[in-house]
């Protein structure tokens, strides 16, 4: 997720673009970073995000050319959907960044067509990974080879506004609440105060989802990656679930929906509602735009079910496979990932750092968004988190587009929910490739 604006508006073109691109990728070398005649080098190196991340990582650059001064580095950023229309057009140039910031979503698109240098040489030597936390290390590995070195450690949560629930005179859902527990809550919040609601919609977020699959003991995908591993009627049960909410006030009609998918315009941020769904690091990019102080807890559970939650990498350092110079790449990357100037003053922008080390050094006050994010990830036990599943395959972006999609056709009327839940599997089995 993420990261990322809550559902990126440009998602079925930048899938497209993705997929177009991959189709020609190229294998190694070819590319145009410069060397001069003294031995110097420039590196390329790309990331997608809001002005926070951009500030953040131009400041540990500027260091790094400071600390190494037969380096040169050129920046490429830009918000999350623009960035990787650019970066398809890059790769299919063979022109990438030397190092780019790749998210889960596209990982495997990249890395299982040769856009991404496998790094194993580096891991463990130049690249140090001993300390990273365990549930994370093998986030970055496709086919046994290891693509990515994870940036930060996620998982789901309840983002929730304690001002906002008592001015509507409601208790704070309790970290224990059941599914039906949390609709009950919501649509008595939403019916005893027209005009608000208890609850973003998360129906459209195939990422949410996948936490409830996991609670009716399933994984959204298959081993191989080339289709879905759940039942039908468990996204029909989950479709039911928000069509409901949004009937009885419990979540806000599609219209309100639509136009609420950035942290600015969300109904949490509007002050429409006093929960949304967010991955963990995106306190801080919520708090930043609201005046009321605002609290994480873990998503609701399924009655006997197993635990939904996970801790994993959602986005990670790589180097292209069109890279001149993977050795000072991945010197730049061990850098960003254990530096403590790095890690301090790239802080969260990158999601909760992935060692005890890092958030060590970032001694985050408990009482910030910060450290509330981190203080949320190590609260997490095997009672709310299970193994972490393996990288999203080919096809993921497509499919992520899809579901938003499908979900708000039913939101508009415009479809059913077993016609929906058809067309979700049919093209699941279309699109995804696998590893």
């Amino acid at each position: 997720m993420s990261t990322p604006q809550l559902r990126p508006r440009r998602w079925t073109a930048l899938a497209a673009a993705a997929a177009a691109t991959t189709l020609v990728l190229a294998a190694c070398g070819g590319g145009d970073s410069a060397e001069g005649d003294d031995g110097s080098i420039t590196l390329r190196v790309g990331w997608y995000g809001g002005d926070p991340l951009h500030a953040a990582l131009e400041e540990t650059l500027d260091r790094y050319e400071q600390d190494n001064p037969g380096v040169t580095i050129e920046v490429s950023r830009a918000a999350f959907a623009d960035y990787f229309d650019r970066l398809a057009t890059e790769t299919a140039g063979r022109s990438g960044p030397d190092v780019t910031r790749m998210s889960m979503s596209y990982f495997a698109d990249y890395a299982g067509r040769g856009a991404l240098q496998a790094l194993d040489e580096y891991v463990g030597e130049t690249i140090v990974t001993d300390g990273l936390d365990t549930d994370v290390q093998d986030s970055g590995v496709l086919n046994d080879e290891y693509f990515g070195v994870p940036q930060s450690v996620i998982s789901h949560a309840l983002l929730t506004d304690p001002e906002l629930l008592a001015t509507l005179g409601a208790e704070a859902p309790a970290p224990d609440w059941t599914w039906e527990q949390y609709a009950d809550w919501a649509k008595g919040i939403g019916q005893a105060n027209p005009g608000f609601y208890g609850s973003s919609d998360m129906g459209g977020q195939l990422q949410a989802f996948e936490v409830w699959v996991r609670q009716h003991g399933s994984e959204l995908f298959s081993d191989d990656g080339t289709g879905l591993a759940f039942d039908q009627s468990v996204l029909e049960d989950w479709w039911t679930y928000w069509q409901s909410m949004r009937d009885e006030s419990g979540a806000p009609p599609p219209d309100i929906t639509a136009e609420s998918d950035t942290f600015e315009t969300s109904v949490l941020t509007q002050g429409l509602a006093p929960a949304t769904y967010v991955f963990v690091q995106q306190i801080s990019f919520f708090q930043a735009l609201n005046e009321h102080t605002l609290e994480l807890q873990p998503m609701p559970v399924t009655d006997g079910g197993d635990p939904g939650q996970f801790l994993k990498a959602l986005d990670f350092w790589s180097v292209s496979s069109t890279s001149e110079h993977p050795d000072e790449a991945a010197e730049l990357i061990d850098y960003l990932v254990n530096d403590p100037q790095a890690v301090e003053a790239i802080g969260l922008t990158l999601g909760v750092p992935p060692s005890q080390e890092a958030r060590d050094v970032l001694a985050a006050d408990p009482a910030t968004p910060e450290g509330k994010a981190i203080a949320y990830v190590e609260s997490l036990g095997d009672d709310r988190v299970g193994p972490p599943p393996g990288p999203w395959p080919r096809g993921y972006g497509e499919l992520l587009a899809l579901f938003t999609k499908l979900s708000e056709d039913i939101a508009f009327g415009a479809t059913d929910i077993g016609a929906a839940s058809e067309q979700f599997f049919a093209e699941a089995d279309r699109v995804l490739e696998g590893f």
